[in-house]
Formats: C-alpha cells, structure tokens, sequence
C-alpha cells in the first residue's frame, strides 16, 4: 500500500558561500568570532555551522546566515 522511499540526506554548507564573499583564501575569511557576532551566535555554534556539523536548523539562524552570506537558503542546505 505505501511505496518505500529512500531517505535522502540534507546537509549544511557555507563554505562555498565564504569563498564566494571573501574568496578561497582563508586567511582572507573573517574569523569565527567575527562571523559568530555578525550572525548573532556563540562562537562554538558558528564553528559547528562551519564545519557542517548541524543537524537541526532553525529557520531564523538560517535566514541570518543568509543574510551575512548574501545568498539564499538553497546555496546552503544542500543534498548529500
């Protein structure tokens, strides 16, 4: 009766979005402090964000992340 669907996971990226903004030198990318404070989060929140170690995303940090990034959700949430 129900048709069995393969789970697709969905992950959190910024760094193509960091390098886009601020190019693919990383020296050249604000620190994690300074990204944290831009976005409004605790310093350990922006290195999880980051390193696309999120699991759960509320949809007002996403929208700030946007908004820093310069960009849309879909640049951020991808498919893995």
């Amino acid at each position: 009766m129900f048709q069995e669907v393969e789970l697709t996971m969905l992950k959190v990226d910024i760094t193509k979005q960091l390098e886009r903004k601020f190019g693919t030198d990383k020296r050249n990318w604000p620190s994690i402090d300074t990204m944290a404070k831009a976005v409004g989060v605790h310093r350990f929140t922006a290195s999880a964000w980051l390193k696309g170690r999120i699991e759960s995303v509320e949809l007002d940090m996403l929208a700030k992340w946007c908004d820093y990034l310069g960009c849309e959700p879909g640049d951020i949430i991808i498919r893995d």
